[in-house]
Formats: C-alpha cells, sequence, structure tokens
C-alpha cells in the first residue's frame, strides 16, 4: 500500500490514490502546500444593456465578505454589428478586474467614421460585492449592450 499523505517540517502532500507521496511527481499529488491556487469563489455574466449605460453603479454580491478584495478575471463581448449607416463593437476583451471596457458606435462621415455612442464600464472588485460603474456619450444614436463574463477568485476559500 502506498503512503498517501506526509506531514512533516516541509509541509503537507497528499497524493492521488495509487501514488506514494514521497515518489510522486507534481502532477501526481492532489495536494501541496508548496503550492497554492486561487479557488473559484463565482462565476457568472452581466448583461449590460443600453439602458444599464446611465450612469449607473451596479453590484454583483459575492455571497460572503474578504479582508481584501479577491481576484476578477473578466471577459467582455458585443454583438459586432456593421452596415452601411454605423458600426459598432467591443468584440472580447480579456481582463483583469479594474479593467474598463468600451462599446462605441460610429458613422460615416466622408471616408471617415466618427464616433456617435460611446459607453463605458469600470468594474472594481469591493470586500463583498462586484462594481459596475458606467457612463456614455451618445449623438443620437444608443450604446450597444455588452456581456461581461466574470469569475471570482480567492486564495482564502
Amino acid at each position: 500500500m502506498s503512503k498517501r499523505v506526509i506531514l512533516d517540517q516541509n509541509g503537507l502532500k497528499v497524493s492521488a490514490p495509487g501514488q506514494d507521496a514521497d515518489t510522486a511527481l507534481p502532477y501526481q499529488l492532489q495536494f501541496d502546500s508548496d503550492f497554492c491556487a486561487p479557488g473559484l469563489v463565482k462565476r457568472g455574466t452581466r448583461y449590460l444593456s443600453s439602458a444599464d449605460f446611465r450612469y449607473k453603479t451596479i453590484t454583483v454580491p459575492y455571497g460572503r465578505s474578504f479582508a481584501v478584495p479577491p481576484m476578477v478575471l473578466l471577459g467582455a463581448y458585443n454583438t459586432h454589428i456593421q452596415g452601411s449607416n454605423s458600426w459598432s463593437g467591443v468584440n472580447w476583451v480579456p481582463g483583469l478586474a479594474g479593467a474598463m471596457f468600451k462599446s462605441q458606435v460610429y458613422k460615416p462621415s466622408g471616408s471617415l467614421y466618427t464616433t456617435k455612442a460611446y459607453g463605458q464600464v469600470v468594474i472594481t472588485p469591493r470586500n463583498d460585492h462586484l462594481e459596475f460603474k458606467t457612463w456614455a456619450f451618445e449623438d443620437g444614436y444608443e450604446v450597444k449592450p455588452v456581456t461581461i463574463h466574470y469569475a471570482v477568485m480567492s486564495y482564502t476559500l
């Protein structure tokens, strides 16, 4: 029978079933106190409609509180629309919380495009919630909706 758990002055190691913790390679360990990885606390999607870009603060609670704000991974996109009269896009933008995403609408002006609508969202992790702050500039056009995917990660589960 293999020794699966080692607890000594060097820390704790737990091997996968059938592996000896004394001789196991790193990928054969289920836990090694020499390394740490953040755990997933919450993940979700927040859809921001055109109306949400009206100088709003939107909060998404984590369901628990942290001593310091956790790390948040983000990605944002909107439906890329291109036509003869306007063009808009965020496409896919990955980032960390504290990031800013923009949704823009352009209109042809001669051989150039001019910005007709511009929305921005700043996403900030707080101790107990994720905060989305939005604002917009609109010149006869609406800011296009944006979908934001988020994953809240913590080393202190």
